[in-house]
């Protein structure tokens, strides 16, 4: 697990003592089967901050239409660039809109080929290019109004590539998870 917006003791105090602050939580996961680990392990997050008193929902990826980024121009980037939006007409602006509102937002995507699930990958390239270059590189615990970000990868039988994984969620969420102060 990587968290983007990092807890320390006196944080997870004041969380418990206000559950209101992060009431809102979407859950994110990149997968197809509803009952497999990955699916089993965000409904447990679920269940506990349902418990605490919170709101969860749910954005499966897989279930929407999300295209791979298409590098409109010759420079690799189009209006994402300069705009902060996409122009591909798809489900991805509804998903970073739904994003945007949550307090905060799981991402979990299981382990294939020591890495990312395809249709994570797909969402967070393309995320990654509507970011302003003013907030591009900062470190992600200074971009004000930034959603925090939780990283989970969960990988099979042997666990194979879950730490490559998670070291991949991690550096794209990092730069990410500013997207969702725009």
């Amino acid at each position: 697990m990587v968290l983007i917006k990092p807890l320390r003791k006196k944080d997870s105090r004041e969380i418990a003592m206000k559950k209101e602050r992060y009431a809102n939580i979407d859950v994110c996961p990149a997968v197809r089967n509803r009952k497999g680990r990955t699916a089993r392990a965000m409904e447990a997050i679920g269940k506990g901050v349902r418990k605490a008193g919170g709101k969860t929902g749910s954005i499966f990826l897989t279930e929407l239409a999300i295209e791979r980024c298409r590098q409109c121009n010759k420079e690799g980037y189009g209006i994402c660039i300069s705009k902060h939006r996409c122009i591909i007409k798809d489900d991805f602006a509804s998903v970073v809109a739904k994003m945007k509102a949550a307090d905060v937002v799981v991402f979990a995507s299981p382990v294939y080929f020591l890495d990312l699930s395809e249709s994570m990958r797909a969402f967070l390239e393309r995320a990654r290019r509507i970011i302003p270059d003013s907030a591009r590189y900062l470190p992600f615990n200074t971009v004000k109004g930034a959603t925090s970000a939780v990283g989970v990868c969960l990988a099979g039988k042997n666990g194979g590539g879950a730490i490559n994984c998670c070291m991949t969620l991690e550096r794209i969420l990092k730069n990410a998870a500013s997207m969702l102060s725009i």
